[in-house]
C-alpha cells in the first residue's frame, strides 16, 4: 500500500474518531469480556453514551449469535445514527473491570458481590487456570480449591469446553487493574455518569508541575 493511500486511510479514521467524540458522553469503550459481555451490556453502553463490545464466543451457538447481532444493530440504530465502532483505540479509554458487576453483564450475583469486595491485593496472576498468565480474584481461586502450590504450577493452554460448569470465567473469576474502583453494583448508565463527572473534575485541575531537578 502506498504512503498516499495510508495517509488517506488515517485521515478517514481521524474524521470518524472526531465524529465519535461528538457523539460520546465520554470517550470510553467497554472491553469485550469473555462470559461477561452481553447484548444488554452493549446496548446499555450505547444508550449511556459510550461504546460497547462483545466477543462472539459468548454466544453458545452460531444461531444464538445470529440473533444477537441484529438485535444489537436495531436497538443501537434506533438511538440515531450508525452503530459506533472503534477506529483508533488510542483515542479512547478501554475499560473492562468497572463494568463486570453491572446488572447488564452475564456474570452471577456472587461474582458481582465478590468484585465489590475485592481490592488490588486480592488479584493473583497465574497460568495455573488456563495455561495463560491471567489475573484472577483470590477468593474465587480459594473457592475452587486452588492451593498456593497449585497456583505456581504451569499447565498446558486449554480453552476447550469454554462453557463448562467448572471453568475459568465461569466459576473462577478474573478482574483487572480497575478492581478497587467497583465499590457497589451500578448499572452502566450510572457508571458512565460517574466517570463523566470524575473526568470533568480532573480536567479542571491544573497539571502537576515538575522542575528538571525533580525528574
Amino acid at each position: 500500500m502506498s504512503p498516499s493511500t495510508w495517509r488517506k486511510l488515517i485521515m478517514a479514521d481521524r474524521q470518524l474518531v472526531d465524529e465519535l467524540y461528538g457523539r460520546f458522553k465520554i470517550p470510553v469503550i467497554v472491553a469485550p469480556m469473555f462470559l461477561i459481555s452481553s447484548p444488554e451490556l452493549v446496548i446499555a453502553a450505547a444508550r449511556a453514551g459510550i461504546m460497547g463490545a462483545i466477543p462472539a464466543p459468548n454466544a453458545r451457538t452460531i444461531e444464538e449469535l445470529a440473533l444477537w447481532l441484529p438485535r444489537i444493530a436495531s436497538e443501537t440504530a434506533a438511538m440515531g445514527g450508525d452503530g459506533m465502532w472503534a477506529i483508533n483505540m488510542a483515542d479512547f479509554a478501554y475499560m473492562g473491570t468497572r463494568f463486570i458487576s453491572t446488572p447488564e453483564s452475564m456474570v452471577s450475583d456472587d461474582n458481582r458481590s465478590m468484585l465489590v469486595r475485592a481490592r488490588m491485593e486480592d488479584i493473583v496472576t497465574t497460568a495455573a487456570v488456563t495455561g495463560v498468565p491471567s489475573n484472577w480474584i483470590r477468593e474465587s481461586l480459594d473457592a475452587a480449591g486452588f492451593t498456593p502450590e497449585m497456583i505456581e504450577v504451569k499447565k498446558k493452554i486449554d480453552f476447550s469446553n469454554l462453557h463448562g460448569d467448572t471453568k475459568a470465567w465461569k466459576t473462577i473469576w478474573g478482574a483487572g487493574h480497575g478492581v478497587g474502583s467497583t465499590r457497589r453494583i451500578q448499572c452502566v448508565a450510572d457508571i458512565v455518569d460517574e466517570l463523566a463527572e470524575e473526568a470533568c473534575i480532573l480536567a479542571a485541575k491544573p497539571l502537576p508541575f515538575m522542575s528538571i531537578s525533580q525528574i
